[in-house]
């Protein structure tokens, strides 16, 4: 009797202990559909990009294998194809945040079935995770016959910069494409392993002559870098002109403000605009006698956005009719605002730079194709403060900016105008972190003048 008691008090026991076991391992299972279901409503729903990125966020916090899928075939294509470059953003970030191997393994999934830009994005999102099969992902994506793939599984790699990589990276440098060879100069630069350093030096040293212009000095930075040196390896070959003391490297579009500020006179009482002018048509002249010669383009922009040109065009060929053009657009004071208004509108001016007029027409905005020409460089001069456009403030700005050239590897510089200080007061004065944050970011030198 007393076996069968025992016999029975355990059978209860393990029946009890399963019913328990049972409950609490449905419970992850029902806040995920609890989660599941609100984010579906809270999406559906949503009115603007805002309302949609707390739903996007919300949803993130659940570290689930689903999240990815709901991600890569529901949130992601509507963004992208909204150009909601914010909400893109939040969810490469949130997908770099996973750690439950299942949805890791379903991210690497996700990204091998994926076509640009989507692979791109969850490239990007590979990177920042520390899991073996990510990084063999990202390493067999090294030989993709995409460019754009190619330089987004390198930049992935670079701070992580594994041995396995280095062949392919340093073959890279005898690719075609110029924003592969920026990416592979930029990697190679960040190692940090004394014999790897080596062999970096090694295979950056030849091509210091083959390459002119953009590539030529960021060979001679990533040398430098490595050599650990305060005297230069070889001399920068920068440009034959520059712009506020910035030496350029070849094709270049000038992103001129335009806003009422302008027209304000700085410490020493001279009239801003009449400042821009001059450095703008010294550069010009420079810029026209250049061998070989050298393209440009001018976005100018208050509150609305202007351009010269629809694309870039010979320096030589365009100079008068460039000034010209800028006289028309010049600035006038708040009340009396010249054709582009009074405000100040910093990021879609730096965007219709970045992607182009024609490219935008076509919805590339996000990753632009191969072939499609670029300039080296942006110059981007302010003398206030973003208070217009689709982003106006810095942190979403310098978000969007990073997406839209993250493959393109275009070199922003900008120019704060009176760093500091404006006759009509702090209102107007230059955001000069935000033009040292955007410089920073984007491979660029940020002048105070």
């Amino acid at each position: 009797m007393t076996k069968k008691y025992v016999l029975l008090t355990c059978l209860v026991l393990v029946a009890g202990l399963s019913i328990i076991s049972y409950i609490f391992s449905a419970i992850p299972d029902k806040e995920w559909k609890d989660a599941q279901a609100a984010f579906q409503t809270d999406y559906a729903k949503a009115k603007t990009p805002a309302e949609r990125a707390i739903a996007i966020r919300k949803l993130a916090e659940a570290d689930h294998p689903d999240v990815v899928k709901i991600m890569v075939t529901t949130i992601l294509p509507r963004e992208l194809k909204d150009n909601e470059l914010l909400n893109v953003d939040i969810v490469a970030s949130s997908l770099s945040k996973l750690s439950d191997p299942a949805a890791i393994n379903e991210l690497t999934a996700a990204t091998k079935k994926a076509s640009p830009p989507e692979k791109i994005i969850l490239i990007q999102s590979l990177g920042k995770i520390s899991d073996e099969g990510a990084k063999s992902l990202l390493l067999e994506l090294l030989k993709h016959n995409d460019n754009l793939i190619k330089v987004a599984a390198i930049d992935a790699l670079a701070d992580s910069s594994p041995l396995q990589a280095l062949d392919v990276i340093t073959g890279c440098l005898e690719s075609k494409s110029w924003e592969v060879k920026v990416s592979a100069i930029s990697y190679l630069a960040k190692i940090k392993d004394d014999e790897t350093k080596q062999k970096a030096l090694n295979a950056l040293r030849p091509r210091l002559n083959k390459e002119t212009g953009r590539l030529r000095n960021d060979i001679s930075e990533a040398i430098n870098h490595l050599m650990v040196q305060t005297e230069p390896a070889n001399d920068k070959m920068g440009g034959t002109f520059s712009f506020f003391d910035i030496p350029l490297e070849g094709d270049v579009v000038f992103v001129i403000d335009t806003s009422a500020s302008m027209e304000g006179k700085n410490k020493e009482g001279k009239n801003r605009w009449d400042k821009l002018v001059e450095q703008f048509t010294q550069s010009l002249e420079v810029m026209a006698k250049a061998k070989p010669p050298v393209k440009f383009n001018v976005v100018a922009y208050a509150e609305k956005i202007g351009k010269f040109k629809d694309g870039l065009v010979d320096a030589a060929q365009n100079k008068d009719a460039a000034l010209k053009w800028l006289d028309s657009v010049k600035p006038g004071g708040m009340m009396t605002p010249g054709k582009l208004g009074g405000y100040t509108n910093i990021y879609d001016a730096v965007e219709m730079a970045l992607v182009g007029q024609s490219t935008a027409a076509q919805g590339q905005k996000i990753v632009i194709t191969s072939g499609v020409p670029s300039p080296y460089t942006i110059c981007l001069m302010t003398d206030g403060k973003a208070n217009r456009g689709k982003y106006k403030e810095s942190d979403d700005i310098l978000a969007a900016l990073r997406i839209l050239n993250q493959t393109r590897k275009i070199r922003i510089n900008t120019i704060a105008l009176d760093f500091g200080v404006s006759e009509t007061g702090p209102m107007y004065a230059v955001d000069a972190e935000l033009m040292e944050r955007i410089a920073n970011e984007h491979y660029g030198t940020c002048v105070k003048f």
